[in-house]
């Protein structure tokens, strides 16, 4: 009788020690896909960059010979901008524009007939622009088309603002006559 049961102790024994080894735990592999998993589920990815980083500004004055003296500061608004968000494979990008302005002064016979911020808000109160995603456009160029300005007696400034998600354009003439009086139209293609 005790001959059988030593027979069959290094069984148990050996049954054990293999049932204490095996404690229900998960492999290297399987803990990694795990972790992944929990981790993409309880994060939110977002990458934030700005367009320009830094200040910039340019600044022109000038003299026409019809006597239009012009003071044009254009420059970035470091406290504006528009956002313009996508995501992809789960990561958030935020790109924010800044905005850009131009400080518009205009003398003629030495006084000050003319003082604005052209931007935006300058277009759409001197406009009435009626333009789907309006919000999404930023200046892009300013510039006194100084031939017109001579032809027409008056000062004619090109206005161009741009779309930040698409190459859509948009170009305005600003006219200024000497009693310092703007007149905005928007050109077509055809005008460029």
């Amino acid at each position: 009788m005790y001959r059988k049961i030593f027979n069959i102790l290094p069984l148990l024994l050996f049954l054990g020690i293999c049932s204490m080894g095996c404690e229900g735990r998960i492999s290297k592999n399987e803990a990694l896909k795990k972790s992944i998993a929990n981790f993409k589920s309880n994060q939110v990815i977002t990458k934030i960059a700005y367009h320009p980083l830094e200040y910039n500004e340019i600044a022109t004055d000038t003299i026409l010979s019809n006597g239009y003296e012009i003071k044009l500061k254009t420059f970035t608004d470091m406290n504006s901008s528009i956002l313009n968000s996508s995501t992809i494979n789960e990561i958030t990008q935020n790109h924010f524009y800044r905005i850009v302005e131009s400080k518009l002064e205009v003398k003629y016979a030495e006084n000050v007939i003319f003082r604005d911020i052209i931007g935006r808000d300058f277009i759409e109160e001197n406009l009435q622009i009626e333009h789907k995603n309006w919000s999404k456009f930023n200046l892009r160029d300013i510039w006194i088309d100084q031939a017109l300005s001579i032809e027409k007696n008056l000062l004619s400034i090109q206005i161009e603002f741009c779309s930040i998600e698409s190459d859509e354009c948009k170009k305005f003439n600003l006219l200024i006559n000497k009693a310092g009086q703007p007149y905005i139209t928007e050109l077509s293609e055809n005008n460029y």
